[in-house]
């Protein structure tokens, strides 16, 4: 990931669909580093998007463990996880309404 101009969005339907498919029990991301100068890569001076990467293995633990669906977390609308909240929080962050609060005496 990061060598493309793919979304979360778009890696994480590709990814839901590999399960659904294949039945796969697990799919693995890697964020691309550059170790050389091309035209139709990032530069060599770009960061790799470990960040990106790391909310998209916790979006993956969703999916597999949660049951969460890849619309759930991501649309055409929002189709990149926010980098400041990993993508569970960000879910109950978008869903208040789903969440019951807990009232300790």
């Amino acid at each position: 990931m990061g060598a493309t101009p793919d979304t979360d969005h778009k890696i994480l339907t590709l990814t839901e669909g590999l399960y659904r498919k294949y039945r796969l029990k697990r799919v693995f991301f890697s964020a691309y580093m550059p170790v050389a100068e091309h035209s139709l890569l990032p530069s060599i001076d770009v960061k790799p998007p470990l960040l990106s990467e790391h909310r998209l293995y916790q979006a993956d633990w969703l999916l597999r463990f949660y049951g969460f669906e890849a619309k759930e977390l991501l649309d055409e609308q929002n189709p990149n996880f926010n980098l400041q909240v990993d993508p569970k929080c960000n879910w109950a962050l978008n869903h208040l309404e789903k969440i019951k609060p807990t009232v300790w005496p």
